[in-house]
């Protein structure tokens, strides 16, 4: 495993959870200047985290495997 990639993810995994937090005690909803109710931006934030996150063990999944390739056909 890559040491790199694998503290990618640990700190992702630190955000995603930071940002759950401050989530939790707002709700999904928010109210806007309006008074309009819109999704918490928060949601999005971790959406894209955990997208970034899943791609980043994705890579390295995908390094593995062509590692392993490489080595059956020395």
């Amino acid at each position: 495993m890559d040491p790199i990639l694998l503290a990618k993810i640990v700190k992702m995994q630190a955000d995603i959870c930071t940002a759950q937090v401050e989530l939790d005690p707002v709700g999904m909803m928010v109210e806007n200047k309006r008074g309009t109710q819109i999704p918490n931006p928060l949601i999005s934030v971790i959406n894209t985290l955990e997208r970034r996150q899943m791609a980043v063990i994705r890579s390295m999944s995908l390094n593995h495997t062509a590692r392993d390739l490489w080595h059956r056909q020395s």
